[in-house]
């Protein structure tokens, strides 16, 4: 994936998952690739998985913000960024400070 050969990586992700169905860390890096893919709605169903997996996910809350701030839903981006930031991620106050 960081060589950004996203359909290897892809296949990789979905093998692991097959594996460890309850691997949220899979998902969010399956997501990832789905999204550099352009693949944007399936990468959104990919952060759901990982966040309905273990809700302390900051970085799946943050990736999935970025998603709905491009679907044009600042709400949920909001929602999302926030939680992210509640979570522990860092640096990223230069999403939440427009959030009301």
């Amino acid at each position: 994936m960081y060589e950004s050969r996203f359909d290897e990586a892809l296949v990789l992700f979905e093998k692991a998952i097959k594996l460890d169905p309850d691997s949220y860390e899979a998902y969010y890096h399956f997501g990832n690739c789905l999204y550099n893919m352009s693949r944007h709605q399936e990468a959104m169903e990919a952060y759901n998985k990982s966040i309905s997996i273990n809700p302390s996910f900051a970085d799946a809350f943050y990736n999935r913000g970025l998603l709905k701030e491009m679907f044009g839903d600042k709400p949920g981006s909001c929602e999302d960024y926030k939680k992210a930031e509640e979570l522990g991620k860092p640096n990223i106050s230069d999403k939440t400070r427009f959030c009301w």
